[in-house]
């Protein structure tokens, strides 16, 4: 019959695991104070208000614009920067790991609003973090001048949320077991919960990134969309083989569930004419008979010569054997040449970005 389970062996393989899942790390900090950034200047915004801070990870007072991680895993981060009145420039924001300005997430890129109004700049990211990593926002805005950052109540805000363990093995999703009467083994209970508890710390995610060259992203010409399918060449994660080389466009769900998708894209510097007109688009596609929209982010006129990068995110249900692609347009009125979606080059171009992550059964 094998091992009998031992009051030992259920709390360290079931209950600790039921517990961490029950209250994983989770961190969401808010300022009380406006802060002020120079004109062009990446800055990192501090943070004195916890309304939660499970694991321990920031302090309010020492190297307060960190969230430093004290237990390994993928992580989901959100900021949110809301700036005072001004109608000159843009306004940025990014995640940066370990103060490196080569390690750098969720690059997102707005157009100041009207001088009457203040602007909200949003983002999203996974970012890995090892056992002391931190993670800071940053925020730039290009007015000319000082610039603060406004604080009413939830104006400003970061959140840190532990989603996945560092574990790239592929693991499967046993069928639920309806128990009854008689003796377990461990054997059972390996099966029937310790592996369903792997499941939950370890779901399938990949992690795709274009780093081998630009690509064109297609004009739009009258009312006639032409869109780009964005491919991807380089594997950072994949643990249950979504991704397929022979396909680099696409991520095939390797079982039924609501997913999570973030994608990142960043534009070359047009190079070609001064002041390109129009906008460019993020668009994540679900591809099933045709293909059904997820999400779309539009944006505000490129300056000239400016390589800028955006962030879209949203959930999307697949059946398993289904997949999705990213597909992106560029409106230029001006165009003189083809619009470009810039590869990684570890330091001016973050590139583009894809996460993808199985959060729920359907």
């Amino acid at each position: 019959m094998g091992e009998l389970p031992t009051s030992a062996i259920l709390n360290s393989r079931i209950r600790d695991a039921i517990n961490f899942l029950k209250s994983p790390p989770l961190a969401i900090f808010r300022k009380t104070a406006n802060q002020n950034t120079s004109s062009g200047t990446w800055t990192a915004i501090n943070w004195d208000v916890e309304d939660v801070d499970t694991d321990g990870g920031h302090s309010n007072v020492t190297n307060n614009t960190r969230y430093t991680a004290q237990t390994a895993g993928w992580y989901l981060v959100t900021g949110q920067i809301h700036w005072t009145a001004n109608a000159t420039g843009f306004r940025e924001l990014r995640f940066r790991k370990n103060g490196s300005n080569t390690d750098l997430y969720g690059w997102n890129v707005m157009r100041a609003n009207d001088s009457s109004e203040a602007a909200d700049i949003q983002s999203v990211a996974y970012v890995f973090l090892a056992v002391n990593d931190y993670v800071e926002v940053q925020a730039l805005q290009s007015s000319g001048g000082t610039l603060a950052t406004f604080n009413d109540g939830q104006d400003c805000r970061f959140e840190v949320r532990w989603v996945r363990m560092d574990d790239a093995v592929a693991r499967t999703l046993p069928a639920p077991r309806t128990w009854s009467a008689g003796l377990w083994s461990v054997g059972h209970l390996n099966v029937d919960v310790r592996d369903v508890l792997g499941w939950l710390l370890a779901p399938p995610m990949a992690v795709l990134q274009k780093r081998n060259g630009n690509q064109e992203a297609r004009k739009v010409i009258g009312n006639t969309y032409y869109e780009a399918e964005i491919t991807w060449d380089t594997v950072v994660l994949d643990t249950h083989g979504g991704f397929d080389g022979s396909a680099p466009t696409r991520y095939t769900a390797p079982y039924d569930g609501w997913y999570h998708a973030v994608v990142q894209l960043q534009w070359s510097d047009p190079g070609y004419q001064a002041a390109p007109t129009g906008w460019h688009r993020t668009q994540c596609f679900r591809k099933i008979r045709g293909g059904d929209a997820l999400h779309a982010n539009y944006f505000g006129d490129p300056a000239a010569y400016e390589s800028k990068s955006y962030v879209a995110a949203g959930h999307v249900r697949l059946l398993a054997g289904e997949y999705i692609s990213v597909f992106t347009s560029a409106i230029l009125e001006s165009l003189n040449g083809p619009a470009q979606i810039a590869g990684y080059d570890g330091a001016t171009f973050l590139g583009c970005r894809w996460d993808i992550r199985w959060v729920s059964k359907l």
